[in-house]
């Protein structure tokens, strides 16, 4: 039997052999069909916000770096690429006739709004038909906020947090919503958005190079349009992926690699000196086992929600920093802190649906270290998420309750 990720890859190649023929004339006038990939990337690389500039920069040159004839192989990287107050372009990073990578213009887009998810679509699109292959995945670079949808931006703002103004930053300062901000428009795209431009079971994973996508509402959200998820449940630093050390992990002759993607990760920023750079979260989430851990959890809260409803939020992990202080809670430590002793089997069917879905995960032991506004020790650590729903913040928990997750589990 097909899958679904079989049929799609399937009728989008068919799609893009029905454009090729309807080109054919009677005259010599015939268009080759594009080199059939083993697995094309696309980067969609939003940097028209305050990582433009700079951090974009840096990525670029470190996917370059590691896009050498040795590394890409058969494969293909696309890049969706919008600098800051420039206009966007499709670029192809691959390896020159010395071997090395090289960064080469494909098209121009006209001006537009990089948070859109037409626009994201319209990438997706062309990326397909410039660069087909056997499988696709997609790496999302930009400033993100988790689950925390546009309606709360006037609850973030007014939290009126102590910042340490020399803290190093990351993808998530400046973010008032929940991934791909463009300034231009004053835009940002919520994560159902995204989950409307991505084509389902397009791509075999995504990997979020922005803050707080590691979190259980994101992956539940998202859980048809892919089959697996690399994300991080706190926040990544401005330098984001060292994307020449993951691409010989995620372009290996056996497949990708995703713990080798997430202990590329972890070690580069482990191994960091300098106060609050040895910073990092990173897990690997299977999407196709969502299902049952959202209805073990549902199954353990529904039983227990005033104790939910009046959660002591000091007592859990958390992973947010000043403005989403409160909104990202592990998800382990949550579960397990509600049932304590009372429900063993309970415990242990959670347990079970955990370590389906987080197959790989890695952290340091602080985030932040040496900056006491902003520091986190973390003392245990799942690998995954989530927002705590207690009665104390009223106007968060009535946004929260709108997310797919929520009204799963607490509806």
């Amino acid at each position: 039997m097909m899958t679904k990720n079989c049929v799609n890859r399937l009728l989008a190649g068919l799609a893009l052999l029905a454009v090729a023929l309807s080109t054919v004339s009677c005259e010599k006038n015939e268009f080759p069909l594009p080199p059939r990939a083993s697995m094309t990337m696309m980067v969609y690389l939003a940097a028209n916000n305050s990582l433009g500039g700079f951090y974009d920069q840096i990525s670029l040159d470190k996917l370059q770096s590691g896009a050498t004839r040795a590394n890409i192989g058969a494969n293909r990287i696309m890049v969706y690429y919008q600098p800051r107050n420039s206009v966007p372009k499709m670029l192809e990073i691959k390896a020159g006739k010395d071997g090395k990578g090289r960064l080469d213009t494909v098209k121009w887009y006209p001006a537009q709004n990089s948070a859109s998810a037409a626009v994201m679509r319209r990438f997706i699109d062309d990326a397909v038909a410039q660069a087909p292959a056997g499988k696709y995945c997609l790496d999302i670079w930009s400033h993100g906020s988790g689950w925390v949808p546009a309606t709360t931006t006037g609850l973030l703002k007014a939290q009126k947090r102590v910042y340490d103004p020399d803290a190093p930053m990351t993808r998530g300062d400046g973010m008032t919503r929940s991934v791909i901000e463009d300034i231009t428009y004053g835009t940002y795209m919520d994560i159902t958005a995204l989950a409307q431009a991505i084509p389902d079971g397009l791509f075999e994973f995504i990997l979020f190079d922005a803050c707080y996508m590691g979190s259980v509402e994101v992956a539940y959200d998202l859980r048809n349009e892919t089959e697996y998820i690399i994300a991080s449940p706190a926040e990544i630093l401005a330098e984001g992926m060292p994307y020449d050390l993951i691409l010989p992990e995620l372009f290996s002759n056996r497949g990708p690699s995703f713990d080798g993607i997430c202990k590329k990760f972890y070690d580069f920023y482990a191994a960091k000196t300098g106060s609050g750079m040895n910073s990092a979260t990173i897990a690997m989430y299977d999407c196709s086992k969502l299902d049952a851990l959202a209805q073990s959890v549902k199954t353990i809260v529904s039983a227990r929600m005033p104790q939910v409803a009046s959660t002591d939020l000091g007592s859990l992990q958390r992973y947010g920093t000043y403005d989403y202080e409160r909104y990202f809670y592990d998800l382990g430590h949550f579960i397990h802190n509600l049932l304590g002793s009372s429900d063993p089997v309970a415990l242990a069917r959670f347990n079970s649906c955990m370590a389906d879905v987080v197959k790989y995960k890695y952290a340091t032991e602080w985030l932040f270290k040496g900056y006491p506004n902003k520091e986190i020790e973390v003392k245990t650590y799942s690998g995954l998420s989530t927002y705590v729903p207690v009665d104390a913040y009223v106007p968060m928990k009535n946004s929260y309750m709108k997310t797919a997750w929520a009204k799963f589990i607490y509806q």
